[in-house]
């Protein structure tokens, strides 16, 4: 679920694995006023607007290959224009925080023993798992704890070493920015508590809607295999470097395949994704947002994903959002 890593949280295991360079401030060449309105309304950045305040939004993706990494001059100049910044969540508060304990689900949520997956799946299953994690030489010890969590907290875990297997050095929108920020304010529109209401919230949905009698382990792990490989990891980039958020949402939300034998276990699993890591984030972000538009000019970081329904929440909120052509 390669996904996961794009409108996710950057956990603290992620951040210890990523090697940050270009530390210095870049000379842009990009006038934000030169960039003209984008004919469909279907873009990462957005210009918002309420009375002759200005404020804009940019959907980040927060782990990608370093070559990959586009937009540096539209941030630069974006940084320069702003007075404050403002990511998702507070990554050195993240720091502090075991992302996985044993036993528990993310962020230390309390489980059910029967979430776990060593008892949902037979002793056949759970073996063929861990066969598979051995076999690209994954740690004992993860994998052990993998099958003692659910399976929304082991996908995101699983998530963070395949993104980590990845033939590149990392960087992310969100990690640029901050080597580039010489003195702006930030802020943060989510706090570890929050995050961890909304995992269990999606947790609890995903056990309650899922019969995992019926799910196929083997088939989950060449779906995983699949997402997670080079041509999948590049299709996304190219979404994402062709501004083009709505084909990202769209693909993720297509990924659970009819043919699969797993179809209806990840067509809950992306619903539950995107309605409480998506729009339940969105909805309760959405004050704190206006909150710090009423006081500075802003740049909004936050994941692709979010973009375009902030956009529809800030519209009926009397806001102008107009889509930017970035190249």
């Amino acid at each position: 679920m390669r996904k996961l890593l794009l409108i996710l949280l950057c956990v603290p295991m992620m951040f210890s694995c990523v090697e940050n360079n270009n530390t210095e401030n870049t000379q842009n060449n990009v006038v934000l006023d030169d960039i003209p309105e984008k004919e469909d309304r279907n873009s990462l950045l957005w210009k918002i607007e309420k009375d002759d305040e200005i404020s804009y939004l940019f959907g980040t993706t927060h782990i990608m290959c370093e070559d990959q990494m586009k937009y540096t001059d539209l941030l630069d100049a974006l940084v320069q224009e702003v007075d404050v910044i403002v990511y998702e969540s507070d990554d050195n508060e993240m720091m502090g925080q075991d992302p996985m304990p044993y036993g528990k689900g993310v962020f230390g949520i309390d489980i059910p023993e029967s979430y776990k997956m060593k008892n949902i799946f037979s002793n056949a299953d759970i073996d063929y798992y861990k066969d598979y994690w051995n076999s690209i030489n994954i740690d004992g010890s993860v994998v052990d704890i993998l099958i003692n969590t659910d399976v929304i907290s082991a996908a995101f875990i699983e998530a963070s070493f395949m993104m980590y297997n990845v033939d590149c050095e990392t960087t992310g929108s969100e990690i640029y920015l901050e080597e580039i920020n010489d003195g702006k304010d930030e802020f943060f529109l989510e706090n570890i508590p929050e995050i961890k209401n909304v995992f269990t919230s999606w947790i609890n949905y995903t056990y309650d809607n899922i019969d995992f009698s019926i799910y196929d382990v083997e088939s989950a792990i060449q779906f995983n295999i699949e997402t997670y490989s080079d041509v999948a990891l590049l299709n996304d980039m190219n979404n994402y470097n062709n501004n083009d958020p709505q084909a990202d949402y769209d693909d993720m939300m297509s990924m659970a395949d009819p043919s699969d034998p797993n179809f209806e276990t990840y067509k809950v699993l992306f619903e539950g994704l995107d309605g409480f890591l998506i729009q339940e984030r969105n909805e309760m972000w959405m004050p704190r947002i206006i909150n710090i538009m009423n006081d500075d000019k802003a740049l909004f970081a936050v994941g692709a994903l979010h973009v375009l329904d902030l956009v529809e929440r800030l519209e009926k909120e009397g806001y102008t959002l107009t889509p930017l052509d970035i190249k």
